[in-house]
């Protein structure tokens, strides 16, 4: 049950703020490619497929 923590909600706000201010930046696309690494979209379908559920 410890792992369980009350607010679930505030962790994915951080990341989704940290993520829009990240991408925010306008970057010169000959030199960069936008990518987002595997283990966030593993942990992110995990959590999506508790909340349907």
């Amino acid at each position: 049950m410890k792992d369980i923590t009350v607010d679930r909600l505030a962790p994915r706000q951080r990341l989704l703020a940290a993520l829009d201010e990240v991408i925010s930046e306008k970057l010169d696309p000959a030199h960069h490619i936008d990518a987002v690494e595997r283990q966030i979209i593993w942990y992110w379908c995990g959590e999506l497929h508790g909340w349907l559920q």
